[in-house]
């Protein structure tokens, strides 16, 4: 008679998300009652009767669906104050270049431990450009950005970084030359969550100098540098050495964003940057996307949110069944056609 609903749309299509619901009005209207809980203001208007706002564990709104509004909602979810570490940069977006960044030609690779194979999978991200990555979850995403990174192997095509190929490097000389990655699971890849926040904010860098002389770790050194790291991002922590555990979802992806972009890569690759992130972090990783884009950055932009895809991206992949299966352009985004495009093009395992 209770339905307790955690982000049940985190990783469906619109067409599923609408399928949803209508299995959900029609639990609602047989008596039951519906717990949804959700960071998506207009899936809240769109299903529920009533909304409550928590923030930092104290309820701020109360309000019938009926008598409130996005608006409203978000001012008391944000706060009155800007969110912190939202960017600086003020400047005009950088133009487009004509040379790839990024180019991955006819890349193949098998499937392993029930993982999606990937199928000719070709297209390049310039400077200047975020490209977005859409599809159901389990369609050959995560695959891909492995193959990107070096993480696991492939059987055929090329991928070239700067005109360079790196099909045969490993991670460590992919990330030497350049590209940065924002793993899917901070938990587990994108952090050592038992590690300091110092350590984490340093990661990388820890082996060269400044922080490195000869055989030593120079201690102030690299609290200095993660000090300027996690200031310049606006990562709210208590203490150095505090373990990264402890911070907020959002402050811990800020971390890492922190740590990805200290050694001015040329590409940024990017998965899932707001999932499990309140609406003050996702604005702050928004605008560290932004203006790495108009510092002339190129970014690949994995995300199941579509509508982060439509507000972020130059240009839109779709991705279904290991295969480009199609792309739109930032003037011609349409939620429902890429919806369309990943539901009835991919099947998906999640």
């Amino acid at each position: 008679r209770i339905l307790i609903l955690d982000e049940p749309t985190a990783v469906l299509a619109p067409p599923q998300v609408n399928d949803l619901f209508s299995m959900l009005r029609a639990l609602r209207e047989g008596g039951a009652t519906i717990v949804f809980i959700s960071h998506k203001i207009r899936e809240v208007m769109a299903f529920a009767d009533r909304v409550t706002v928590i923030r930092r564990g104290e309820v701020t709104y109360r309000a019938a669906i009926a008598e409130t509004d996005e608006a409203t909602i978000s001012r008391h979810i944000m706060g009155e104050a800007e969110p912190a570490g939202t960017g600086t940069a003020k400047h005009a977006k950088a133009p487009i270049a004509a040379e790839a960044v990024l180019s991955v030609d006819g890349l193949c690779a098998a499937s392993v431990d029930k993982s999606h194979p990937l199928q000719d999978v070709a297209f390049a991200v310039r400077a200047g450009e975020i490209v977005g990555l859409a599809g159901v979850s389990g369609n050959g995403q995560v695959e891909l950005l492995e193959c990107l990174m070096g993480l696991r192997c492939t059987d055929s095509g090329s991928v070239r970084f700067r005109g360079e190929e790196v099909s045969a490097l490993p991670t460590a000389g992919r990330r030497a030359r350049g590209i940065g990655f924002v793993s899917p699971d901070r938990a587990h890849e994108g952090l050592a969550v038992t590690a300091s926040v110092m350590a984490n904010a340093v990661a990388g860098s820890h082996r060269a100098p400044p922080i490195q002389a000869g055989p030593f770790i120079r201690l102030g050194k690299a609290r200095e540098i993660a000090r300027e790291r996690l200031s310049r991002l606006g990562v709210r922590y208590g203490n150095l050495n505090d373990q990264a555990v402890i911070l907020s979802g959002g402050n811990q992806q800020r971390l890492v964003f922190a740590r990805e972009i200290a050694g001015a890569p040329s590409l940024l690759i990017v998965s899932q940057p707001t999932r499990g992130v309140d609406l003050n972090g996702i604005a702050a990783i928004h605008a560290i996307l932004r203006d790495f884009r108009e510092e002339g950055g190129a970014v690949l932009l994995v995300s199941e949110e579509l509508d982060e895809l439509i507000e972020l991206c130059d240009r839109v992949l779709v991705m279904a069944d290991g295969k480009i299966v199609g792309e739109q352009p930032r003037e011609a985004l349409d939620i429902q056609a890429l919806g369309r495009m990943m539901v009835l093009q991919g099947s998906g395992h999640g």
